[in-house]
């Protein structure tokens, strides 16, 4: 329910749909709208009042993040379809392609990672820690990601895929909505990786 909510004001506000201000807002609707008559999964720390609170922190702080990374949309929550086998295939939802409007630099060494134009795969993640170098580096799932977006760019009209990575916002352990922990839900810089021809024929 969480990341639902969550999913669906980040492609509200990257479409146009939603605008900054009112991400707050929007999220909290569609927090009780999903919770409504559902059995609610969440950690045994976390009230859902606690939950609502730290993901409508999350949605207000996102387009700041959002528009630090500098990247121009091709693809909001988009459906593909990739063949594994010859009788088999694998659906999956992508949350974010898109084009870099500026060079993304690596803040621990400063290496350049992508220049303009080039295109990246992002995965919005919504977890108590940031996924860490290994996680990025080595999780199916981005490959998967990889994958598809190698074989839609063309059609596109895009350069191949450059970078992936997962943007991560941080939920803090807190068990009262009025917590200084608050402070803590905030988006993390992202753990940009790549994949190469060898890890997708893996």
């Amino acid at each position: 329910v969480f990341g639902s909510a969550l999913h669906w004001v980040i492609e509200g506000y990257i479409k146009g749909f939603i605008s900054e201000e009112d991400m707050s807002r929007h999220f909290k609707e569609k927090f009780h709208d999903l919770s409504v008559g559902n059995l609610i999964s969440m950690a045994k720390s976390k009230s859902r009042e606690v939950s609502e609170v730290i993901g409508q922190q999350l949605a207000s702080s996102f387009p700041a993040h959002f528009k630090n990374l500098g990247l121009k949309p091709v693809v909001i929550e988009g459906a593909f379809k990739v063949q594994i086998a010859p009788h088999t295939f694998l659906k999956m939802v992508i949350d974010f392609v898109g084009i870099a409007e500026k060079q993304i630099i690596c803040p621990d060494t400063h290496e350049v990672l992508a220049e303009t134009g080039d295109t990246v795969i992002l995965d919005w993640k919504t977890a108590a820690v940031k996924e860490g170098r290994l996680f990025a580096r080595y999780g199916i799932q981005l490959t998967f990601y990889w994958a598809a977006v190698l074989l839609a760019c063309e059609q596109w009209g895009i350069r191949p895929p450059k970078l992936c990575g997962f943007a991560s916002g941080i939920k803090p352990s807190m068990t009262k909505v009025d917590s200084k922990s608050l402070d803590r839900a905030t988006w993390a810089p992202i753990e940009w990786t790549k994949r190469t021809q060898s890890d997708i024929d893996e």
